[in-house]
C-alpha cells in the first residue's frame, strides 16, 4: 500500500511525526463536519468537543494495513482509558462501509462509547478527510482478489479545543510519543 501523510503536516514537519517529544505544535483548527456513526446516528465533529481525540482512517474490506492499524488503535484504547479521550475512525470506503458493516467491524475490536466509526456520503467523507483533516485519500484501485484505497496510516491527535496537534506513526516510538502527548493534553 502506498503510504500517504497528512498534507499540512508535510509542510511543517517533513515525513516524520511532528517535532520532538517536547514539542506539541498547534497545526490547524479542525472545522466542523457531520458524518454518520456505526450506530446509524448523526455524528457532529463538535461531539468530542472538550475531549482529546485520536483520528484514524480505515476501511473494512482492507486486507493489508487496516486490520493492523485498527488493532493498534484498539490496544491504545485499552491503555488510555480516561473518559476524556475519544477515538474516531473514519472509513475511506463509504460506498461499502455502511453503519451496519462498521458496527460489526467496531465490535471485532472492542469499541465502546468512546470509539466511533464514521461513514457518510462519499463526497462528504472525501471532503472531511482531505479538506478538514488534511489527510491524503486515494481512489479505489482494483488489485488481485479485491481492491485497495491508499490512505494515511498515521493517527491524528486533536486537543479538547478541536486543534490538530500531531500525526503519529503506529510503530513503538510513534505510539509512545502519542501516549505522552495525550497525557500532556489531559494535564492542560
Amino acid at each position: 500500500m502506498q503510504r500517504l501523510f497528512p498534507l499540512t503536516l508535510l509542510a511543517c514537519c517533513g515525513l516524520a511525526s511532528c517535532g520532538s517529544a517536547d514539542e506539541l505544535p498547534e497545526i490547524l483548527v479542525v472545522s466542523d463536519f457531520e458524518l454518520t456513526d456505526h450506530h446509524g446516528q448523526r455524528f457532529a465533529s463538535d461531539r468530542p468537543d472538550g475531549h482529546v481525540w485520536i483520528a484514524s482512517f480505515v476501511f473494512t474490506s482492507c486486507r493489508d494495513v487496516c486490520p493492523l492499524l485498527t488493532n493498534q488503535v484498539a490496544n491504545l484504547h485499552r491503555r488510555v482509558s480516561q473518559p476524556e479521550v475519544r477515538f474516531v475512525s473514519v472509513s475511506v470506503d463509504p460506498e461499502v462501509d455502511t453503519p451496519e458493516r462498521l458496527a460489526e467491524y467496531a465490535g471485532r475490536y472492542g469499541a465502546d462509547e468512546r470509539w466511533v466509526f464514521l461513514t457518510g456520503e462519499p463526497r462528504e467523507v472525501r471532503r472531511v478527510v482531505t479538506q478538514i483533516l488534511r489527510v491524503a485519500m486515494g481512489e479505489r484501485n482494483d488489485v488481485a482478489g479485491g481492491y485497495d484505497i491508499a490512505h494515511s496510516e498515521q493517527l491524528l491527535l486533536v486537543d479538547a479545543r478541536g486543534v490538530l496537534r500531531g500525526a503519529y506513526d503506529t510503530d513503538r516510538d510513534g505510539m509512545r510519543r502519542l501516549e505522552e502527548h495525550i497525557e500532556r493534553l489531559l494535564g492542560e
